[in-house]
């Protein structure tokens, strides 16, 4: 008797279920403020140019670029070069390798472009318009045809490893003084700046500090910093480090209020938080 063998599929990438999925056109002045949110976000370009922040990099998308924004990456967009944006954007769930190494803007070349304008098509077939809950609601629906269109968004993304390069950010002086803010905050996230303290470790003013968020960034210099540690401490309890002991490596002497603020950025307490992922 021949012994066959089982060879199983490793899934490297595996969406879970979906958020939002619409089209979008922007006016030329177009300007929105900014979210971050506890789930995966993708932006293709479809036509005009499209300004992107994510976290302290600043992207300008083309057509045939995209972006892909991780959980809890403060984010906006906006028209530029007086076009009118055209982009399609989902959100999701999902798990798998791959999804480690994604983030960021890419340029895919003409035959990824291909992949992402084909997946355009059958989603206009199947009814897709800038409506964010509807066209889910009508997929749920029609299984077979949500399958369909998952497996197309897999594909795509997955494609990104050997087809999409990596898209570089904008240069200009006030980006990368933006920039430099957010990785100061970054390095310093065990410690409880002032306004005043940030300003002289990135050698700005506070108020020049606070033109550049007003600009790059819907949240205040405070908030996205307090933001930035409740990012971090997810990532430490992730990894299995206490409710005490994520208060104190991110300089807060009162636990009460690391809890307060976990809640208000997580909807969850961090020990219920730290318990469903144990």
């Amino acid at each position: 008797m021949n012994i066959v063998l089982f060879y199983p599929v490793e899934r490297l990438l595996h969406i879970c279920g979906f958020y939002t999925f619409f089209e979008s056109y922007y006016a030329e002045d177009f300007y929105f403020e900014g979210e971050h949110h506890n789930f995966w976000e993708v932006v293709y370009c479809l036509g005009g140019t499209t300004g992107i922040s994510a976290d302290e990099k600043i992207y300008r998308l083309r057509p045939g670029d995209l972006a892909i924004h991780r959980p809890l990456v403060h984010h906006k967009l906006w028209s530029e070069e007086s076009t009118r944006a055209h982009v399609l954007i989902f959100s999701f769930n999902g798990d798998g390798a791959l999804l480690k190494g994604l983030g960021g803007a890419y340029s895919c070349d003409m035959e990824l472009q291909k992949q992402w304008n084909d997946l355009f098509c059958r989603l206009k077939e199947s009814g897709c318009r800038s409506s964010c809950t509807g066209f889910l609601q009508h997929l749920q629906k029609h299984p077979a045809e949500l399958q369909a269109i998952t497996n197309l968004c897999e594909n795509n993304l997955l494609a990104l490893k050997e087809q999409g390069l990596p898209l570089g950010y904008n240069q200009s002086k006030n980006a990368l003084d933006y920039e430099r803010i957010i990785q100061t905050m970054k390095r310093n996230l065990s410690n409880n700046l002032t306004v005043e303290e940030l300003g002289l470790l990135c050698g700005l003013s506070a108020s020049s500090m606070k033109k550049l968020f007003r600009h790059f960034n819907s949240m205040g210099i405070h908030e996205y910093f307090l933001h930035l540690k409740m990012k971090e401490a997810v990532r430490l309890l992730e990894e299995g480090k206490t409710v005490t002991e994520t208060a104190e490596l991110l300089g807060f002497s009162n636990q009460s209020y690391f809890s307060t603020a976990f809640k208000r950025e997580m909807n969850e307490i961090p020990a219920r938080f730290r318990r469903n992922r144990s």
